[in-house]
């Protein structure tokens, strides 16, 4: 999921989505994936697919 998430993210063989990519970053995080949630941190941090905040990204 996290490498899907990443293709999403880059437009890597898919078309870019960065919302769709944190959306399997979400996924993959809640089965406990840890580079999902260094993935999460960065999306947050930057803004890239959410609202960015750097409470959340810190989270």
């Amino acid at each position: 999921m996290v490498a899907y998430g990443k293709a999403l993210a880059h437009g890597v063989g898919v078309a870019k989505n960065e919302a769709l990519a944190v959306d399997y970053y979400r996924r993959a995080a809640r089965l406990n994936q840890a580079l999902a949630f260094a993935h999460l941190g960065v999306a947050y941090f930057f803004g890239r697919g959410v609202e960015k905040g750097m409470h959340r990204a810190a989270e």
